[in-house]
């Protein structure tokens, strides 16, 4: 990325214990208060005693960015992250290697076929932006129907994994496959209260032991975002104009291929 010079931001070390989630297992409504809420700008809070950060850009326009990252030069642009898996690392760009019908720029594009199986995450579930309003999708059939009104009405969206419907987590493959259940960053596109926010763990953690944190913080809704080492670079911008890399580059960062994005 070119321009302004950014920052990055570190992990801080914590000693978590979290239990293996149960499919219908409910988010924690207990107090916020237990929480120890340290808010770093208008943009990040560092949830600790939960083990997760939470980024909620204030935003009034959502796409899905393909084929480039934004650049930290567009003032407009206050998050952006790697959002519907990549279906291979492929030297050139093509909408059919962006796993799951997509929209972007209100065009609706046909992506890699991504159907979870016991041994395979893949697209359970999807979210949609347009009209102003945001959609979380927890099945596949209304998925598909979503994409097609937002790119009717000029919007976004993708196909992902489903973690947490209505305040219960989704039992599916990732949590299921010791495979897909290593020990990782994880990051999550959520609902928490009526707030659209992004959740990820502040250390490394099984993807069992993420889901209740997820819970513990009060999410209702989550889905899935790409993650793993490259995959996982992103960045925010502050109100000040301060520019943060989440998580460094990496050889598999050329691979990537699409970015939820927030505007301005």
């Amino acid at each position: 990325m070119s321009g302004k010079t950014v920052a990055i931001l570190t992990m801080t070390a914590l000693s978590l214990t979290a239990c293996r989630p149960q499919a219908g297992q409910q988010a924690d409504r207990g107090s916020a208060a237990r929480e120890n809420i340290a808010s770093v700008d208008n943009v990040l809070s560092i949830y600790r005693e939960l083990g997760v950060r939470i980024y909620t850009p204030q935003f009034s326009s959502i796409d899905l960015r393909c084929g480039t990252m934004p650049d930290t030069s567009e003032r407009n642009v206050v998050f952006c992250a790697e959002a519907a898996f990549t279906h291979d690392l492929l030297d050139t760009f093509s909408h059919s290697n962006i796993d799951g019908n997509h929209v972007s720029g209100g065009t609706w594009y046909e992506g890699a076929t991504c159907i979870e199986t016991p041994d395979r995450v893949g697209n359970t579930g999807g979210f949609v932006w347009y009209g102003g309003q945001f959609e979380f999708l927890s099945d596949s059939a209304t998925a598909e129907a979503a994409l097609h009104r937002a790119a009717e009405a000029g919007g976004m969206g993708f196909r992902q994994e489903y973690i947490i419907h209505e305040g219960r987590y989704q039992s599916n493959t990732r949590t299921e496959n010791p495979k897909f259940n290593r020990v990782e960053m994880y990051r999550v596109l959520a609902l928490k209260g009526e707030t659209l926010c992004i959740v990820e763990n502040i250390e490394p953690m099984h993807f069992s032991d993420f889901v209740p944190l997820l819970l513990k913080a009060h999410v209702t809704e989550a889905l899935y975002l790409d993650m793993g080492d490259g995959w996982n670079h992103s960045w925010y911008r502050t109100a000040d104009d301060r520019v943060y890399e989440i998580h460094p580059t990496d050889f598999k960062s050329q691979y990537c291929t699409n970015w939820i994005t927030f505007y301005k």
